[in-house]
């Protein structure tokens, strides 16, 4: 499939997607070894997003190479699985709204309300973008 082209979400995908499922996110490390972190996940249509502090590992290795996979293996459904992969797309504008929408979806509560020590010394954040080029999946 070319670059410009994205894969499509099956519905059970999508209604997964949009639970308080964790992830995955995969990034290269310098090396070329994988570098793995848990995050919380959004989806704004067919595209997925997360948000981060911009001094985190997965951003320094996604300004240097910016492919990604995401992993999303919801815990109900243990042998459901599905990898998206594609190239990561950095803003941020915004970032703090996204991040109070995860909170919001994740936790019922603003990541102030939420985290309030945390949320007072926030680094400048960074939303990760990800229009899935490729999906592999199993029961999803």
């Amino acid at each position: 499939m070319p670059a410009n082209e994205s894969a499509t979400l099956s519905e059970k995908l999508t209604g997964v997607l949009d639970s308080p499922v964790f992830v995955t996110v995969a990034t290269l490390q310098p090396d070329g070894s994988p570098h793995q972190s848990v995050v919380w996940v959004g989806r704004n249509g067919g595209d997925l997003f997360f948000v981060t502090g911009v001094d985190k590992r997965k951003i320094r290795n996604l300004r240097r190479d910016p492919r990604l996979s995401v992993t999303v293996n919801p815990p109900d459904e243990p042998y459901g699985y599905a990898v998206l992969s594609g190239t990561a797309r950095l803003e941020s504008a915004g970032s703090r709204q996204r991040m109070d929408e995860l909170s919001l979806k994740y936790t019922g509560l603003t990541y102030a309300e939420h985290n309030p020590e945390t949320y007072a010394r926030l680094p400048e954040l960074v939303t990760v973008h990800l229009t899935p080029e490729k999906i592999a999946a199993r029961f999803l």
